[in-house]
């Protein structure tokens, strides 16, 4: 089996978003890509809400008719999987996901790398989208990369709470 991907490969392109605009935007976009000779996106980075609108229930399609069209135009695609950001039903049913500042306060969330690290019931719900995202999209041809997360380490990310200092003290010894 030959490799999709090759790091001896130059990758030109970025970040994209398509699923924010109508399907006209999104040809215009592939159309220029091609004419600029971009051959990588990255997306859906901050989609989970989209990816996963209530809990378990995942709905994939419009992520497929992306990636369908993007190997279309022979746009490769580095896959994110949206956990950069939670979707507000899930911080709203496990408040304990929302990170706390160093000052104590916690954050409402609903925004970029607004959760706790160490919540387990954050990595239990991300390693589930995750799963279902590789397992219907494992064998896509568009899919050569996969982006876990974003941005790791900026401040918004850091989390303060009771859990994040006991796994910090273990990490020490």
């Amino acid at each position: 089996m030959s490799p999709r991907f090759s790091p001896d490969q130059l990758v030109f392109g970025g970040d994209w978003n398509p699923d924010q605009w109508d399907e006209k935007v999104m040809v215009e976009d592939l159309t220029l890509m091609n004419q600029i000779g971009a051959n990588m996106v990255t997306l859906p980075v901050f989609a989970w809400a989209d990816l996963e609108p209530e809990a378990g229930c995942y709905n994939f399609d419009w992520l497929a008719h992306i990636l369908d069209s993007c190997h279309k135009y022979g746009i490769k695609v580095d896959l994110a999987t949206g956990t950069a950001t939670p979707p507000v039903w899930l911080l709203r049913n496990h408040p304990e996901i929302r990170p706390v500042t160093a000052d104590g306060v916690t954050l409402e969330g609903a925004s970029r790398q607004t959760y706790c690290p160490n919540s387990i019931v954050f990595k239990t719900k991300a390693v589930a989208l995750c799963q279902a995202m590789a397992t219907r999209f494992v064998d896509h041809p568009a899919v050569v990369l996969w982006h876990i997360s974003n941005e790791y380490g900026d401040e918004q990310s850091r989390c303060y709470c009771d859990n994040c200092a006991a796994a910090f003290r273990v990490w020490l010894k």
